[in-house]
């Protein structure tokens, strides 16, 4: 899977859409790592659906293909990612409901993994 999906129009436009929460989908090691029960339940379900008319408008849209809670590619690179407000981190720890995500918290080394094969890999 890739990180992005990137709808170029035709003919080009110069108006490009962003769609940064267009995804539910969960990596593997994410799921084999959070908690069971956990519900990822703020996930903006259907927007590419919602928002596919501008494909009929010649608008280039980029969405992210893996939910919010893998890594919201709408934060600042630069948010400590150990912050207990999932408002304030690039990599959620928590759910948007207080509870951990996590029987175990995330290492550095996931964390910076996400970072790089999700945002960095897709960048060139």
């Amino acid at each position: 899977m890739n990180s992005l999906d990137v709808k170029r129009s035709k003919p080009v436009s110069p108006i490009i859409a962003s769609i940064p929460h267009g995804s539910s989908q969960i990596t593997p090691e994410m799921l084999a790592s959070k908690k069971p029960e956990i519900v990822l339940s703020n996930n903006d379900w259907f927007l590419n659906e919602l928002y596919s008319f501008l494909e009929r408008l010649n608008i280039t849209t980029v969405s992210a293909d893996y939910s919010r809670y893998v890594i919201d590619v709408n934060r600042e690179i630069s948010l400590n990612n150990r912050a207990e407000d999932y408002t304030k981190s690039l990599v959620y720890q928590k759910s948007t409901f207080g509870r951990d995500l996590y029987d175990i918290p995330l290492s550095e080394e996931t964390i910076l993994n996400r970072i790089e094969t999700i945002i960095f890999d897709n960048a060139s």
